[in-house]
């Protein structure tokens, strides 16, 4: 996995798509929420600025657990994505992402970071065009502080044939198997820096924020309107580590069995990550809330990159997907005592 993330630092890929600032972004998705859980990172990155970046770094929050020690020659993910020529043409992209001797990246690495020759682990990610190869060494160290717990950078060399160079536009690294969860509730922020060969150009930076534990909760109140009828409203409230998350589309679903459900409505998260519907409640009914969402933009104010790389100036800041489900509860309508 951790390979994988390395690729998607040096990458710069494109996957937040319009949410995302102009230049390069790395957005990372874990897999699960579960704490101290294995997981999976989806890292997806885009870079729509004017200049490609010439290093990329990673910074992975401390708190995660990272391993490195694959074998050598061990996949550890993949790539996908887009080379774009200077035409705005676009090409297919794809590779591997293998564990490898950091022995044999000795002068590569004294090229890439030459502060610092000797790493814990080397990547290399393979970046294959129609008509055009590189395997690319990405460097992994671990820093085993509270604020980190790893540090990858990659140095992108053009890609294509001299004359016809390609920058990767955008691109989706999955890696498996590198990365645990934290144990403990928190505000983890995944970093990335990008650094650029023209003497004058400023670092940029973008993050995303992953917020441990995600709840949602849902509560279901029968009440009687002045004509007889009986509803229920369907109430509850969306938070990530204890911060409300407002403008959510949350799936109401309701069924007879606690087992089995159907879609009853949408609501929207409001302020505070509150939602409510009011439905008709005939029988007793079992209940439940659900609510996915992609990629989502925050203020860029909330930046906290200069904390780690003083030089560099914060593009875009990003909050993980989430996918969290309720409780199931049951509601039954009410009964009207009939006067004696």
């Amino acid at each position: 996995m951790k390979r994988l993330v390395v690729v998607a630092c040096a990458l710069t890929l494109s996957s937040a798509g319009s949410a995302l600032a102009a230049g390069p972004s790395v957005a990372v998705a874990p897999t699960s929420d579960v704490f101290a859980a294995p997981v999976s990172a989806v890292l997806r990155f885009t870079d729509d600025g004017t200049q490609a970046p010439a290093s990329h770094d990673l910074y992975v929050p401390g708190g995660y657990g990272v391993a490195l020690s694959q074998p050598f020659g061990a996949t550890i993910g993949g790539i996908e994505g887009r080379a774009k020529a200077s035409t705005g043409t676009e090409t297919p992209l794809s590779g591997a992402v293998t564990a490898a001797d950091p022995a044999s990246f000795a002068q590569e690495a004294q090229a890439c970071t030459p502060t610092h020759p000797v790493h814990d682990a080397v990547w290399v990610v393979g970046l294959n065009t129609a008509g055009s190869s590189a395997q690319v060494p990405m460097f992994v160290d671990r820093a085993p502080t509270s604020t980190l717990a790893a540090h990858l950078r990659l140095c992108l060399p053009p890609l294509g044939a001299p004359g016809a160079e390609l920058r990767l536009a955008r691109a989706t690294i999955t890696l498996n198997g590198v990365f645990t969860n934290p144990s403990v509730p928190g505000d983890y922020r995944w970093t990335s820096v990008f650094g650029y060969a023209t003497i004058g150009v400023l670092a940029t930076a973008s993050e995303t924020l992953v917020r441990l534990p995600r709840r949602l909760t849902v509560t279901a109140k029968p009440i009687r309107s002045p004509a007889g009828r009986s509803f229920v409203r369907v109430a509850g409230k969306l938070a990530e580590n204890g911060h409300p998350v407002a403008g959510v589309r949350v799936q109401i679903l309701a069924g007879a069995r606690a087992s089995v459900f159907q879609r009853l409505a949408y609501a929207t998260s409001y302020v505070g990550g509150t939602f409510s519907v009011v439905a008709p409640l005939r029988q007793k009914t079992f209940f439940q809330a659900r609510a996915t969402t992609g990629v989502r933009e925050g203020p860029v104010a909330q930046c906290r990159s200069s904390e780690l790389r003083p030089d560099a100036v914060c593009t875009s800041l990003t909050y993980a997907p989430l996918s969290v489900q309720s409780r199931r509860i049951a509601a039954s309508p009410r009964r009207v005592r009939v006067p004696r």
